[in-house]
């Protein structure tokens, strides 16, 4: 997803409904984008993860095979990670200071499972 008037690319995009969203029909709706702006400062959301491959198997390049990392994606995390996110408090979030805090929070939901070569 593109953001066109400033702030670029949409790196996380969350949406459904929730008994708890104040929204019509219960709706919530999380873009998460702004990588610093193109014509005009913006908050910067973009995020570097880092994920270390080597605990759970080492891909291994080889003729005639291809390894399969196997990354697990853990959404609760995005809710409870360094800052609690609250639906009922923060039903739409886009281009808005409180979207640092679910950036913050996304970046640790990533973990390598294992490793197939």
């Amino acid at each position: 997803m593109y953001w066109s008037w400033n702030s670029g690319y949409i790196f996380f995009k969350m949406e459904g409904t929730s008994v708890v969203s104040p929204q019509i029909n219960n709706v919530f709706q999380y873009h998460i984008g702004l990588f610093g702006g193109y014509s005009a400062p913006t908050l910067n959301n973009l995020k570097k993860v880092s994920i270390n491959l080597g605990v759970r198997g080492i891909a291994k390049v080889k003729t005639g095979s291809t390894p399969n990392v196997h990354l697990l994606v853990n959404a609760m995390k995005m809710f409870n990670g360094n800052s609690n996110i609250s639906i009922a408090s923060n039903s739409v979030v886009m281009a808005s200071a409180f979207s640092a805090k679910i950036a913050d929070n996304y970046t640790n939901m990533f973990q390598h499972d294992h490793t197939e070569n």
